[in-house]
């Protein structure tokens, strides 16, 4: 609704063991800002999937 760029990221659990995510969000038409900081992130912190 904002026409400003967005994504999810997975970065985690909550204690009762929920998926978080960190938003992250751009000025509008930058779209690959919000790609390369998205990217960044996963790089910088990779989510695994803890085992059942």
């Amino acid at each position: 609704m904002s026409r400003q760029p967005a994504a999810s990221v997975p970065c985690g659990l909550t204690s009762e063991g929920l998926p978080a995510g960190l938003q992250i969000v751009g000025p509008s038409h930058a779209d690959a800002l919000v790609l390369r900081a998205s990217r960044a992130y996963e790089q910088a912190e990779p989510f695994k999937i803890p085992a059942l």
